[in-house]
């Protein structure tokens, strides 16, 4: 019973990470470990997809003007899970997640 912090989700489903906090002009990443904290998010793509389709995806968020959509602080990527469910996300995204996990 100790002051441990809240855990992260486990799963070996492909996922997208990206730092909460930085100024890495390309803030999204994949990576082979499944482990995570509280400074770093996993995005889990609700449709199948292989490791191509996740690095095109993980490409098209690196590529998408953050500034413009106010996710940059004095020149700093802040990332939270609300503000990245509640994001609105262009047309160009839609084709990405054309088949549905069952």
């Amino acid at each position: 019973m100790g002051g441990c912090g809240r855990d992260y989700h486990k799963s070996e489903m492909p996922r997208i990470y990206v730092n909460t906090k930085t100024r890495n002009k390309k803030p999204f990443f994949l990576h082979s470990c499944n482990a995570y904290d509280s400074s770093i998010l996993a995005i889990f793509p609700k449709f199948k997809v292989d490791s191509t389709m996740l690095q095109k995806i993980c490409d098209k968020l690196n590529n998408t003007d953050w500034q413009e959509i106010s996710f940059v602080y004095d020149g700093r990527f802040l990332f939270s899970q609300r503000s990245l469910e509640n994001v609105m996300s262009d047309s160009s995204f839609n084709a990405l997640g054309s088949v549905p996990i069952r």
